[in-house]
């Protein structure tokens, strides 16, 4: 069994010398896809100064952003499974193992737990979950980014992250992912360490019109791609419902609604 790691990377020459470190000291039959999104700084050097045959490196095929980048890892994986990894995140040791120790329960869409390490240096297992399957739409600390998620390649099918969003793409992905399915099976282990400090990036950055965007696009599957699948819309109005009770979320838009509701 290989295992696919998809590494988006624009301009991410601070964080890269860390994941990549992460990458080679890994034992496993892994495929590392790095998908350079229009870098200005010589990340693609810095990539290049790792040698190991597992590294493959290509450039974004598709519109500038990470959803394009993330299309074009799709496009050229040849792994059973698929997961994906930030340039400012890193694999955990032995991540190969614990990934195909999650595969080895048949499920095509499965959630990792993850270690969060702060600024400060603390480190957590902030989102953990229990080893089983979660049938929708009870989904207990299921977190949406596609980072923490090991997904069958042939489950994958045509399914595409939304080149048109820089926020939430990676979460509309989810969603669509799990239309096809009846649940998410949730393994124990925590395969990586995501670092959520770094002020560069596009969830650090995002702004009101990405939100209003995220809703709308929200709202769409829930009335019309969706309609007929109400377990499947539960788990969506959850996740609007987060997000409107978010502090973050109303700090951004500045407690306006602009009139939407």
């Amino acid at each position: 069994m290989t295992i696919t790691v998809i590494i988006p990377y624009k301009n991410a020459a601070v964080w890269l010398p860390r994941c990549m470190a992460s990458l080679i000291s890994q034992n496993g039959d892994f495929e590392f896809v790095l998908v350079n999104d229009h870098s200005t700084d010589g990340s693609q050097d810095i990539v290049r100064a790792y040698p190991d045959s597992r590294i493959r490196m290509f450039d974004n095929m598709y519109a500038n952003g990470v959803s394009g980048a993330r299309n074009t890892g799709i496009v050229k994986a040849t792994g059973d499974y698929i997961t994906f990894l930030d340039a400012d995140d890193k694999l955990n040791d032995n991540a190969f193992y614990q990934m195909k120790k999650a595969a080895q329960s048949g499920h095509c869409l499965i959630q990792l737990n993850h270690l969060r390490t702060y600024a400060s240096g603390m480190t957590v297992c902030k989102w953990k979950n229990a080893e089983g399957f979660v049938r929708l739409p009870n989904t207990p600390l299921f977190y949406m980014p596609c980072w923490n998620k090991l997904i069958k390649a042939d489950f994958i099918g045509s399914t595409r992250f939304d080149v048109r969003m820089q926020y939430a793409e990676d979460e509309l992905f989810v969603i669509d992912l799990l239309a096809k399915t009846d649940g998410i099976y949730c393994s124990e282990f925590s395969a990586m360490t995501h670092y959520p400090d770094n002020v560069g990036s596009l969830f650090k950055q995002k702004k009101e019109s990405d939100l209003w965007k995220e809703v709308e696009q929200l709202e769409r599957r829930i009335k019309t791609t969706y309609r007929d699948k109400p377990e499947l819309k539960k788990v969506i109005m959850a996740r609007l419902a987060e997000s409107w009770s978010s502090k973050k979320f109303i700090d951004i838009i500045g407690g306006s609604t602009n009139g939407k509701l």
